[in-house]
């Protein structure tokens, strides 16, 4: 858990596991320009989310990743 991830293109959803095998849930989606695992870089704690690929265009979106 030593990245950092920015959207250079498209939508990443944010998806945290329900309990008892549900379905994850949507938390949130993300757009260029934004960034997510900041958190676990600062608290050095595991992440609790995942990013799942979401794109209302053709094109793949496209997130770049920077290590710490």
């Amino acid at each position: 858990d030593d990245e950092l991830f920015i959207i250079e293109r498209g939508q990443v959803a944010v998806l945290i596991e329900s309990d008892g095998g549900a379905p994850a849930n949507e938390v949130t989606r993300l757009k260029k320009g934004m960034f997510f695992g900041e958190m676990a870089l600062i608290t050095g704690e595991r992440r609790r989310a995942r990013a799942g690929r979401f794109s209302s265009s053709a094109a793949a979106p496209r997130v770049c990743s920077v290590a710490a």
